[in-house]
């Protein structure tokens, strides 16, 4: 029987359901809503189910957020991390968070970093000043 610890941020406390979980939402049509899968995961019932449902929703998207940059590493991407000042020019930029997701993937082909403040800013190619806020959650791969 699942017990919430109450850490959110402790994904490891639904590992033994992963897999169970994943059979399921590779059977939905459509959008994997939380309700989809009351009653159905062994082991989950009880008071703290929604929480757990929520903590394997979020442990999907770590682990596809995870193979992306594994993905990214692979071919040869470097992360970038933000400095005082400056811009560097790439042949491609990803950004792995989006407004969608902490797992949502965005490329910028041959795209400039502008970096202010330890902060950084992706000015696509063929724009002068018009560019994107990368947030704190977000990780910047460049080559």
């Amino acid at each position: 029987m699942f017990k919430f610890d109450g850490n959110y941020d402790n994904l490891e406390q639904v590992q033994p359901f992963y897999q169970e979980f994943m059979v399921i939402h590779n059977s939905i049509d459509g959008v994997a809503t939380n309700r989809l899968f009351r009653g159905k995961i062994a082991g989950l019932a009880g008071d703290s189910e929604d929480t757990g449902i929520f903590l394997l929703q979020q442990l999907k998207t770590a682990n596809k957020r995870s193979e992306k940059i594994d993905s990214l590493l692979k071919d040869g991407y470097k992360e970038v991390i933000a400095e005082d000042g400056g811009s560097t020019k790439y042949e491609s930029v990803v950004k792995i968070g989006n407004d969608y997701s902490k797992a949502g993937v965005t490329e910028y082909p041959k795209a400039r970093i502008v970096f202010a403040e330890k902060r950084m800013f992706i000015v696509p190619k063929g724009n002068r000043t018009r560019g994107y806020n990368v947030w704190p959650d977000s990780l910047i791969f460049a080559k």
